[in-house]
């Protein structure tokens, strides 16, 4: 085949169904060593069957798995020469800064690329859909080191619908606001390790409760990967919340598209309004 593995997961789109893309996590998190998994611990890690993983590799246009695996050692091969390559002129990036500068530049191009090359189409469009719908509460959260991307998001989408609630990071607070959960809300969680215990808890029980879960983490073994309807996720070697605000914003602006010119007019509308001159008091 002349295509990658991850160019043909990509080709296939919306065709993915939710068994596949729990399978495509798995390989595009840690890809492309990651097909050399055999089907049971693949199946284990991407929680499926083995039949779901020898279903998928057909899907892709694999006679079986041996040919599967023989692509993707091909792939490594060619990848390790390339490291090779990369690694003589990686001070090409940025030659006039100093190596701790050309370090993290080169680390935080590395996981742009991973959150940008493990993004499905089907799942963006998937997350857009669920936010875009006005018939449905958004409540938002995350742990105290994603608190700047939560407030973004959740200023961003407030900007484009009604009914968006962010939550306080209180525990006590949470525990009050799991008992208004119902199957129709959608609740977006933003994530890194060490996760929050109260975070992990309070997703669960509201997916328990019915509602639509969409994780944005750093990695797909994330505690809340067996709850969520999609994970979305943003490395973070680097240390930087600049992958994790890239995945924000391509939200956002995949939710702007789904709704169409009402958002954009609901948010010219707001960004209208000055607000300096609103009277704080009523009746004044």
């Amino acid at each position: 085949m002349s295509k990658t593995i991850r160019e043909l997961i990509h080709d296939k789109g919306d065709d993915l169904t939710r068994t596949d893309q729990k399978i495509t996590r798995i390989l595009l998190a840690d890809y492309p060593t990651s097909a050399l998994h055999t089907v049971a611990e693949l199946a284990e890690l991407a929680q499926v069957s083995d039949p779901s993983i020898l279903r998928f590799v057909k899907r892709l246009g694999f006679d079986s798995y041996p040919q599967f695996q023989q692509a993707a050692q091909h792939e490594i091969k060619d990848s390790l020469e390339h490291a090779t390559d990369a690694a003589s002129g990686s001070n090409l990036l940025a030659p006039h800064l100093p190596d701790y500068a050309t370090e993290y530049l080169r680390q935080l191009n590395v996981d742009l690329d991973k959150t940008i090359s493990r993004l499905l189409s089907a799942e963006l469009q998937g997350v857009s859909h669920l936010l875009a719908d006005e018939s449905k509460r958004i409540v938002s959260l995350s742990d105290s080191a994603n608190a700047p991307n939560l407030m973004a998001f959740h200023r961003g989408l407030f900007s484009l619908r009604s009914n968006c609630v962010q939550l306080e990071s209180d525990p006590l607070m949470r525990s009050n606001a799991i008992k208004d959960i119902k199957k129709s809300d959608v609740v977006v969680v933003f994530q890194y390790a060490p996760y929050d215990v109260s975070t992990v808890t309070f997703c669960r029980l509201a997916a328990e409760r019915g509602a639509s879960l969409i994780v944005c983490a750093d990695d797909v073994n994330t505690p809340l990967a067996g709850s969520a309807r999609y994970l979305l996720t943003a490395p973070n070697s680097s240390r930087s919340m600049i992958p994790s605000k890239c995945m924000t914003e391509l939200m956002l602006l995949a939710t702007r598209s789904a709704i169409g010119p009402s958002a954009r007019s609901a948010a010219a509308e707001l960004h209208d309004i000055d607000f300096s001159n609103l009277d704080p008091e009523p009746g004044g």
